[in-house]
């Protein structure tokens, strides 16, 4: 019963990080190995500017802080919740659309997200250590060499995050991850050093293969309450079909560990 209890508890923490984030995490900022006991991890990351629909897009800035507890020696588990903020368009304050505000705007690019993840990792006793993590945004895989000073790794990542801006109902609220027949691809290569703090740092590519939107007008049939008719009007909306794009971002991120 207390492991069926154990196991609720993690099935509604995921659950969580489902309903509260519509934006991915796209460093890694952690070895293959895991950190025994408990932690506390920092993080920040820039993702380079993009173009899309022609215009020129800030920088997306991440911040976060996670809390983690890891154990196992021969097959090392781990088990975190990262929080944070994640900010489209850098700093900057965008106006509002005059068209499709609902869809433009992602509530000024400003969200908080909550991606708790499972870690999975092979012999912890070894120089080679290869890892598995994944959370409601994405699966990594992850390999790292533990030499005396530093331990350097690589990371592939698959994001999960992709939708349909024309048909979803709801508002898309990071743009990056809300195009139609969207997959992205993250390669990384960090490094984190053996020293207080245990300082990280993270350099990466994200392949971001989407379709663009096309622009459309549809009459549409209203009711008018002053007259007491119906009436057509013509409107704007947007439509998939457009034509595929590939995109290439660079990125940048640091950790320390607590």
């Amino acid at each position: 019963m207390a492991k069926t209890n154990h196991f609720v508890k993690i099935l509604v923490i995921i659950a969580m990080g489902n309903a509260f984030s519509a934006c991915g995490n796209f460093m890694t900022l952690q070895t293959a190995k895991v950190s025994q006991g408990w932690h506390l991890r920092a993080g920040a990351g820039v993702l380079s500017d993009q173009t899309r629909k022609g215009k020129s897009q800030g920088s997306d800035v991440a911040g976060f802080v996670s809390p983690s507890f890891g154990l196992g020696r021969s097959i090392g588990l781990e088990l975190g919740i990262p929080l944070g903020w994640y900010l489209e368009d850098s700093f900057r304050k965008r106006r509002q659309p005059r068209l499709f505000p609902a869809y433009f705007d992602y509530e000024d690019g400003r969200h908080f997200f909550i991606l708790p993840y499972f870690k999975l990792a092979s012999s912890q006793e070894k120089k080679d250590v290869v890892a598995g993590l994944i959370d409601p945004s994405s699966l990594t895989v992850i390999y790292s060499h533990d030499f005396n000073h530093w331990t350097p790794y690589v990371s592939v990542k698959k994001m999960f995050l992709s939708g349909n801006p024309a048909l979803d109902d709801v508002p898309r609220k990071i743009s990056r991850y809300q195009e139609d027949g969207q997959s992205i691809w993250v390669l990384a290569f960090g490094g984190e050093w053996k020293t207080k703090f245990q300082p990280a740092l993270e350099i990466g590519i994200l392949r971001n293969r989407h379709q663009e939107l096309i622009l459309s007008t549809i009459d549409v049939v209203v009711y008018d309450p002053n007259t007491g008719t119906y009436r057509t009007q013509e409107e704007i909306t947007l439509l998939p079909g457009g034509d595929k794009k590939v995109l290439y971002d660079f990125f940048l991120g640091v950790k320390v560990t607590f």
